[in-house]
């Protein structure tokens, strides 16, 4: 069997991977995209979710992080707001398709009753 022949940059990924990404992390990693001169439409300090192996690849490359604690908390809450938004947004198409009904109205109805609308 003939010896694998890495390269620095997939040595480095098997590295971080082992050391820096242990599997109590589970296997969805927040890392943060660093600051880019060269690059004027890159978009630094933006947190993302990543599977280890892509998390490992982004961080040997030099161009992520590992996420604080508060920047994976904000990536969280974000993506909450995103997906209550698509449903609304969803829910809205339903109900005009539909003529009416669905989750805003009786939404709308509760408020009413509690007398904020």
């Amino acid at each position: 069997m003939s010896e694998l022949n890495l390269t620095p940059f997939w040595i480095e990924v098997t590295r971080t991977l082992a050391e820096d990404l242990p599997q109590s992390l589970g296997d969805t990693i927040y890392i943060v995209s660093l600051p880019l001169k060269r690059d004027r439409h890159w978009r630094a300090n933006v947190t993302i979710e990543a599977s280890r192996w892509n998390a490992a690849q982004r961080l040997a490359e030099g161009l992520f992080r590992l996420a604080t604690p508060e920047e994976i908390q904000a990536c969280k809450d974000a993506k909450t707001a995103r997906e209550r938004d698509m449903a609304i947004i969803t829910d809205r198409a339903l109900q005009a398709r539909a003529g009416g009904g669905g989750i805003l109205h009786i939404a709308q109805n509760e408020l009413r009753a509690l007398g904020e609308v």
